[in-house]
Parts: C-alpha cells; sequence; structure tokens
C-alpha cells in the first residue's frame, strides 16, 4: 500500500510506501504540471480504495467498528468533516440492527 505523504527536498519528492521503500519522483520531470496531476491521481485513488474499503454498509461490521473506520478515515486527512457526518448518516443509521458484527438469517424448518 502506499503511503501518500511525500516531502519535497530540492525539488525532489519522496513518496513513502508502508514498508519503508521511497519512490523518489523530480518535480520539474517530466514538467511541474505532470507530477502534480501524477500526485493528485494518487491521491484521489488512494481515497477511493480506503472509501471502498473501510467506509461502505456491510452487515457483518457492527457498528462501533464502522465508526472506528470512518474516524481513521477523517484523522489521516483522507476525508474532511462534511464527508465524515455524510457517510456516519448515510452508513451509521443503516447498520443499527441490533447486531453486533455478524448478522443471523432465519432458516423455516
Amino acid at each position: 500500500m502506499l503511503s501518500i505523504t511525500y516531502f519535497t527536498y530540492e525539488k525532489l519528492i519522496n513518496l513513502s510506501l508502508t514498508d519503508r521503500r521511497i519512490i523518489a519522483l523530480y518535480q520539474n520531470s517530466p514538467n511541474e504540471k505532470e507530477v502534480s496531476d501524477f500526485l493528485d491521481l494518487l491521491k484521489k485513488e488512494q481515497k477511493t480504495f480506503l472509501l471502498w474499503r473501510y467506509a461502505k454498509h456491510d452487515p457483518y461490521v457492527s457498528t462501533e467498528q464502522l465508526a472506528g473506520n470512518l474516524s481513521w478515515l477523517y484523522d489521516r486527512n483522507i476525508i474532511n468533516e462534511n464527508e465524515l457526518d455524510q457517510l456516519r448518516s448515510n452508513l451509521l443509521g443503516k447498520n443499527n440492527d441490533g447486531q453486533v458484527g455478524f448478522k443471523f438469517n432465519q432458516v423455516d424448518n
């Protein structure tokens, strides 16, 4: 997984990976706009993936875990406060069925 935190030093941008490797990008190679667009695309794709992974309705995930996932996304600046409020109202209301982490299905015999 890619951590899109980056550091700029003399027009060198280092992308830190979660396994502690670094991908170095030159800010002006091929040009500054293309590098900036590439970084914006990475951030967008990261957000899309993390929302898909951690901010979706799942009957097997408890309300507490889902709330924790949303807080985790907010704490890491993946989502802003408005998005957090929107996701809480959309997801936590749907997952409040009195079951914690699993779902029972009635079987008629």
